[in-house]
């Protein structure tokens, strides 16, 4: 089993130059994690790790330690086990997520131009022609491509760096959202409703259906976690 774990865990490891092992091996753990493929009280051996990926204990203990700081990990009679569907965690994620949209729908709508409008249109487009196909996957990039626009169009640098670190949560979370078919539907009637007041130039109900939107994410992605009718 912890060979296979730490199969996992070495194929998502680029080895990428200017980044370090220690960098290398928390990005692709922490990868693994939040996107479920890695479930909770799954145990990371750090032994096994350093075996497939052909380097030292060292950088894996110590990225280790940087998961555990993020409670994606916790330590139990000396052994690592995943930790990533704390609920405490999942409700600071869509606190983070919902400032951090807040911001960029309100300064996207400063600067926003006609043809914006057009862009906009045709993710939404993509979208319901993906659902229409049964294209679950193809609904999820659009929907990240909606958000990536308001993100894009407020120009911010470091808003957008702050949003990519949680990005593997929101993918996550993404996914089990638009697996049922009435919340992708309903996600999708949300994202139109967002577009015709980002159109409309109506920042108020803008960031309002958007904090309505998000909560109703929250409160589905949780209702799935704490059931645990969702798959990894």
């Amino acid at each position: 089993m912890n060979g296979d774990v730490s199969k996992r865990i070495v194929a998502r490891m680029h080895f990428d130059v200017g980044k370090t092992l220690t960098d290398e091996v928390y990005r692709a753990t922490k990868q693994a994690i939040v996107t479920g493929e890695l479930p909770a009280e799954t145990r990371l051996n750090e032994f096994a790790l350093a075996n497939h990926a052909h380097i030292s204990r060292t950088p894996i203990r110590q990225a280790f330690r940087r998961l555990q700081a993020e409670e994606l990990v916790y330590l139990k009679k000396g052994a690592v086990y995943v930790n990533c569907a704390v609920a405490e965690s999942r409700t600071q994620i869509f606190a983070l997520r919902q400032a951090l949209d807040s911001l960029a729908v309100a300064t996207a709508q400063r600067h926003k131009q006609k043809a914006d409008e057009v862009r906009f249109a045709k993710v939404l487009l993509a979208a319901r022609q993906a659902d229409a196909s049964g294209d679950v996957d193809g609904v999820r990039e659009a929907s990240r491509q909606f958000n990536a626009l308001f993100y894009a169009l407020a120009a911010m640098p470091h808003l957008t760096r702050m949003s990519a670190e949680l990005s593997p949560y929101f993918a996550r979370y993404r996914a089990i959202s638009l697996a049922d078919v009435q919340r992708r539907q309903a996600a999708m009637r949300e994202h139109e409703q967002l577009a015709w007041c980002f159109s409309n130039r109506d920042t108020t109900t803008l960031v309002a259906r958007l904090v309505a939107h998000e909560q109703a994410a929250e409160a589905f992605v949780a209702a799935q976690l704490d059931h645990g009718t969702t798959a990894n």
